[in-house]
């Protein structure tokens, strides 16, 4: 956008249907309303404001957007959508007993709200599952060292929020379509060794990179 700009005015870019992309600078104060049309999906929104700029209408809040680091807390505030903050600390849990998820977080003060990018580790089960799954600004996931030879069916299919995920190296299968519609995976996946990765497993993401050995079998 021009430096000069302020003002993005209503369906300004609503024909702009294969747009994926888009740049905020700090001088733009108001955006109107379906600016980018109505279905902008998957839309990957960076932003230079530090504070963020007046939305007409919720239009990004099926986007990925990167803003300044520190400002992560006014943009969630303000702005409905995943929102990507630099300085997101990651929240590392060691779940030794599985069904004690929510109490460790308790036991760290860590709100569930809180938690954008989480480091799990040990065992859990269908409640400490449910605890993952209510973590609205959740972006980031890190299962590498979690126990876990399978994830639960429909853990993800359609979680738009997800951004990068690290699996389990003990998983010995991932179902199909458990990853499907997850627009804004992107980055690499190691897909761990003797794994079994089902039909479609990774359909409608946007991964960049796949690593396999030899001994995975693809669906």
């Amino acid at each position: 956008m021009p430096p000069s700009l302020k003002t993005i005015g209503s369906r300004a870019f609503g024909n702009c249907k294969s747009l994926k992309e888009l740049y905020i600078q700090g001088n733009i104060e108001n955006i109107g309303s379906y600016a980018f049309g109505y279905k902008i999906y998957p839309l990957f929104v960076h932003s230079d404001a530090s504070i963020p700029p007046t939305l007409e209408n919720d239009i990004f809040e099926k986007s990925a957007i990167y803003v300044p680091s520190g400002t992560g807390h006014i943009y969630r505030q303000q702005w409905k959508g995943t929102i990507i903050d630099p300085a997101d600390e990651v929240v590392t849990v060691n779940v030794k007993k599985s069904g004690t998820l929510y109490s460790r977080l308790l036991a760290q003060d860590i709100q569930i709200k809180d938690v954008c990018r989480l480091n799990l580790k040990g065992t859990l089960d269908d409640d400490d599952w449910s605890i993952v799954e209510s973590m609205s600004n959740l972006y980031e996931w890190n299962l590498s060292d979690l126990e876990a030879d399978k994830l639960p069916e429909n853990l993800l299919e359609g979680n738009i929020s997800l951004l990068n995920i690290a699996l389990p190296k003990t998983l010995t299968s991932i179902r199909e379509n458990l990853f499907v519609d997850c627009h804004h995976l992107i980055g690499s996946i190691d897909i761990p060794v003797n794994c079994h990765v089902g039909d479609s497993a990774f359909a409608g993401t946007n991964i960049e990179n796949v690593s396999i050995s030899e001994s995975a079998e693809i669906g």
